[in-house]
């Protein structure tokens, strides 16, 4: 059997982004299969106990949110939840970014339908994919993104993007570009032996500053500036 060493959420890999508690009593689920305006299929789920006025949205771009860890909280405080996935559920190769934001468009209108506020919270790799999806929706005429960032032609300004009342972000990160950056570690010193390791590097060695949860890991500057630089 596997060693379980998490905590919470964190005792199973495969369950990080999911709650780890009951939600409230009388909370209700409410599956969604909305099309999109460049005719794919997105699909949701909305929490609530009946009577929210506002509704906090949460989506990644290739994460499953179906459970997200932040529905019971949320609806015990008053909140209505919608956990969106993507039409790219698990599947990096092929997804793009811009094109996504239909997918968001979808979320928010079938909120704004239902509640008087719409809050997008842009948790992990959501923050970018909100970000850049409020940046496009309150963009001018004729001055959204026409084209992806591989350069295929896909012009934004053909599409309606409803806007959000509010947007908050909570762990997270600048893209998935730079965080699958960040996510190479330099202390591998042979790439045909991935357990060739730099000490000076190894971002697990207590010595640089790691520490076994539940324990906080802090790494002083220099090592920092090392790091990054390798």
């Amino acid at each position: 059997m596997a060693k379980r060493t998490g905590i919470g959420r964190y005792e199973n890999p495969y369950k990080v982004v999911n709650a780890d508690r009951p939600r409230p009593d009388g909370t209700r689920c409410e599956p969604f299969q909305l099309d999109t305006q460049d005719r794919a299929v997105t699909e949701g789920w909305l929490w609530q106990r009946g009577g929210e006025d506002t509704v906090v949205c949460l989506m990644h771009p290739r994460a499953n949110f179906a459970r997200h860890y932040l529905v019971p909280g949320l609806v015990a405080a008053g909140f209505a939840v919608f956990c969106q996935n993507s039409r790219w559920l698990g599947n990096d190769a092929t997804l793009v970014h811009e094109v996504l934001l239909l997918d968001v468009a979808e979320g928010v209108r079938a909120m704004r339908e239902r509640f008087e506020r719409v809050v997008l919270c842009g948790n992990s790799g959501g923050g970018s994919l909100y970000a850049l999806y409020l940046e496009q929706a309150l963009a001018g005429d004729g001055e959204r993104l026409t084209d992806t960032a591989a350069g295929d032609p896909f012009d934004l300004n053909r599409f309606d993007l409803p806007g959000a009342d509010a947007v908050a972000f909570l762990a997270a990160h600048p893209g998935e570009g730079h965080f699958l950056l960040r996510c190479i570690d330099p202390s591998v010193v042979d790439e045909s032996d991935l357990l060739s390791c730099d000490p000076a590097l190894d971002a697990f060695d207590p010595g640089n500053g790691f520490a076994e949860p539940p324990a906080e890991s802090r790494y002083d500057a220099a090592f920092l500036a090392r790091y990054r630089a390798a």
